[in-house]
């Protein structure tokens, strides 16, 4: 359990909590001011000393080595199985980037997938000839397992599936997914970017080859950082993706040639900023001082909350769902449809009107997902159902329209929500929206 002194403690690190009611951490998190001075810490020795000097690069891997080594705890992996990316889309570039591929090669994803998820496939599959099968998970585990088990056969190559679903927050089986694979020669490649920080995870005992995640998420890092797991025995067995500077421990151009490095660090192929891991390993290193089972049960209470509130109300759509049988919740995501209101109009009141933080997920049709951590209260979950209570009761016509006062004044006052801020940016249906965009 989390004492709610230390949850208030770390909120007064975070100055959004004094404007807003954050409930888009599944997007991106605010790092609170731990965070922040690990990286200026950095940034002002590379001022101070040049980003050459002696002292400048012991550090710079003494902090790297420490990132993975954190990393590697948050998801039950060693430090050598870890390579420090930019987010999760790129590990799972990096995956993609490092199988041998020909023409009728298969791979499998769901139907719930982000773009990260599925986007280097699609590619690969223009460029390449391979094949990219969907199947459903809306027909919970036992479905999902067995449509997996019939479109398995001798030319699927990876399985690649989310940790937790993007919208609905559904929780994929994945090490029955992992016993289906047993002996097929096919590698589970996950997406844990809606789980890694917030559900426990044992990444040597689920049976997968690669987990990727961002660091900007739930582990309330920088944006710009993540990390992809790659089990150990398979680094020497797959292609590197590319290469540098970073990923050799040795080089010859005379002879033309160099000796990869023998744990992940080859698959670190350029340059990444030693500042913004260093912010990430203090937000890992907080997560872990909390510990991940009593982080996970707070969430997934939380959620469960939520969704109790949000059950049988009129007028709205709810696509999270909690486990079978009296279980708690799959994740920290809950997702709903308010009827007669778009998803964006649903986000851009909460935030002007309430100012709560959720996003816009661009689904068919786009949904509204609200993302809960730890920090979170739950005061604060029952105001957001409070609020979207009215909305659907609004625009179902059963509670009159009320005139928009107009949206608040910059400046002064701390009640969540007194601050506005500009209309967000949008990208077409296949791309981020409702906060902008952020690494994943």
């Amino acid at each position: 359990m989390i004492d709610r002194r230390k949850i208030l403690h770390i909120r007064r690190q975070m100055p959004i909590m004094d404007r807003f009611i954050c409930m888009n951490w599944g997007h991106s998190g605010p790092s609170p001011r731990p965070v922040l001075r690990s990286v200026q810490e950095v940034l002002e020795r590379e001022a101070r000393l040049g980003p050459f000097h002696p002292k400048v690069t012991e550090r710079r891997d003494a902090v790297c080595s420490r990132a993975r080594a954190l990393l590697g705890r948050v998801i039950g992996a060693r430090p050598e199985e870890m390579a420090l990316t930019a987010n999760a889309t790129a590990g799972i570039n990096l995956v993609a980037r490092s199988l041998d591929w020909r023409r009728g090669d298969e791979v499998i994803i769901s139907n719930a997938e982000h773009p990260g998820g599925f986007m280097p496939w699609f590619i690969l599959r223009d460029r390449c000839g391979i094949r990219v099968h969907q199947i459903p998970v809306d027909g919970g585990d036992g479905q999902f397992l067995e449509t997996l088990s019939r479109r398995l056969n001798r030319k699927t190559r990876v399985v690649c599936i989310s940790h937790v679903a993007w919208l609905s927050g559904y929780r994929y089986p994945l090490q029955e997914v992992s016993k289906l694979l047993a002996g097929r020669n096919v590698f589970l490649a996950v997406d844990g970017a809606q789980a890694a920080g917030a559900l426990r995870f044992n990444a040597g005992r689920s049976g997968c080859d690669f987990y990727a995640f961002p660091g900007q998420k739930w582990l309330m890092g920088p944006q710009g950082t993540g990390a992809l797991y790659v089990r150990k025995g398979l680094q020497g067995k797959i292609s590197l993706p590319g290469g540098g500077y970073n990923s050799v421990s040795a080089f010859d151009l005379a002879s033309a040639s160099y000796a990869p490095y023998p744990d992940g660090r080859r698959f670190e192929v350029s340059t990444e900023s030693t500042a913004l891991f260093a912010g990430l390993a203090k937000g890992a290193e907080r997560t872990l001082d909390l510990g991940l089972a009593a982080v996970e049960r707070r969430i997934l209470a939380l959620a469960g909350r939520l969704l109790d509130h949000l059950r049988d109300v009129p007028n709205l759509e709810l696509l999270s769902h909690r486990r079978p049988g009296n279980n708690p919740a799959h994740s920290g995501l809950v997702s709903f449809r308010v009827g007669g209101m778009t998803a964006a109009e649903v986000v851009e009141t909460l935030r002007r009107r309430e100012g709560i933080l959720v996003r816009e997920v661009p689904a068919r049709p786009p949904g509204v997902r609200v993302s809960l951590h730890y920090v979170n209260l739950e005061e604060e979950v029952d105001r957001l159902t409070e609020a979207v209570l009215r909305l659907a009761r609004r625009a179902s016509g059963a509670e009159p329209r009320q005139r928009s006062a107009g949206r608040p004044a910059a400046g002064g006052g701390t009640r969540p929500g007194s601050h506005g801020n500009p209309r967000a940016s949008r990208k077409s249906s296949s791309g981020n929206r409702g906060t902008g965009r952020a690494g994943r």
